[in-house]
Parts: C-alpha cells; sequence; structure tokens
C-alpha cells in the first residue's frame, strides 16, 4: 500500500475532483481518503491524504503538472520507504522527504 499526501492551497482541484481523478486510474488502487491539516515550507496546507495500491514516480510527476504541486509526498508501507516527488518543471530547492511532516490517515 502506498499513502499520498497532494497538497490543495495551489491546487486547481478540491478533494473530491483528487478522488474522482485517481479513480479514473483504475489501476491506483484508491481506497480511503481524507483531507488533513499539513505543513509545507512553514504555512499551514489543506492536504488530500489518500491510501493507493500502486503509483509510479512518473505517475506522481505528472499528478504534480495537473495539480501545479511543486512536489507530491509518498510513502510506500511495503517498503517503508517515503519520497518527495517533483514536478519535472520545478526549478526551486528540493528538500529530502521528511516523516514528522508526512500525514497518514
Amino acid at each position: 500500500m502506498i499513502t499520498i499526501n497532494i497538497g490543495l492551497n495551489n491546487n486547481p482541484l478540491n478533494l473530491e475532483q483528487v478522488a474522482k481523478l485517481l479513480n479514473q486510474f483504475k489501476l491506483f488502487g484508491l481506497g480511503d481518503y481524507d483531507e488533513k491539516s499539513g505543513d509545507y515550507l512553514g504555512a499551514e496546507e489543506p492536504t488530500f491524504v489518500g491510501e493507493l495500491d500502486f503509483i509510479s514516480s512518473n505517475h506522481v510527476e505528472a499528478l504534480c503538472e495537473i495539480m501545479t504541486q511543486d512536489c507530491i509526498a509518498i510513502y510506500n508501507h511495503d517498503t517503508e520507504v517515503g519520497e518527495l516527488v517533483y514536478n519535472p518543471l520545478y526549478e526551486g530547492d528540493k528538500y529530502e522527504f521528511d516523516p514528522k511532516y508526512f500525514l497518514f490517515l
């Protein structure tokens, strides 16, 4: 299982629209999801938190572009590894995954 965190502040999609988009790709296997309060660069941000069966870094990069995100955080429960997947167009400072900022359901 993979948990994904997608910021909603700068996102053209709301919680339900993000879920609908992810559900269009059956291979992702979106399960439970909710909106939680997260932190991005020191600012509070409403965040889509969802559980997926599968997603690749290429898929996450595409989601970054669609949802105007600098990056999207994912956590693989099988490998216990988290990562920040950056938008290919992002040119700013890049950070490492920090579990203290990651949200789970």
